[in-house]
């Protein structure tokens, strides 16, 4: 990733962050569902990592985008990584994106792709113990 890309992310992250919470639905209770509209954000709190997305239709499937990274350090402009995670769901479908050491979200794409469900759930067991 180059460091305009970094700086980029920094700032989208930043500016998301710091919307008001009434214009930005939270996923922090792993046992809330929280249903979303295209191009709705998101945030995820994962403890040190924190997150954002949206979703989009395109041909009845929900295309969700979410970018995962640890609190930026201000000081070290270098040390600053963010994930990008790009999933097409089809309509009525689901899926999982793991997130952290046992952190996920699970999200599920509605009948007309024009809203989604996610949940934040504890993962049981590593990729490590498998």
């Amino acid at each position: 990733m180059s460091f305009l890309s970094k700086v980029l992310t920094a700032v989208l992250l930043t500016g998301v962050i710091g919307i008001s919470p009434s214009e930005l639905v939270h996923a922090e209770d792993a046992n809330a569902v929280k249903s979303v509209k295209p191009l709705e954000g998101i945030f995820f709190d994962f403890g040190t990592k924190h997150g954002v997305g949206y979703f989009y239709n395109e041909a009845k499937d929900c295309k969700i985008v979410i970018t995962l990274a640890d609190t930026p350090n201000l000081d070290d402009q270098q040390s600053f990584t963010a994930t990008r995670h790009e999933a097409s769901v089809p309509a009525g479908g689901s899926g999982r994106y793991n997130a952290t050491e046992g952190k996920a979200i699970e999200f599920t794409c509605n009948a007309d792709a024009q809203a989604m469900t996610l949940r934040q759930v504890e993962r049981l067991v590593s990729e490590a113990a498998k």
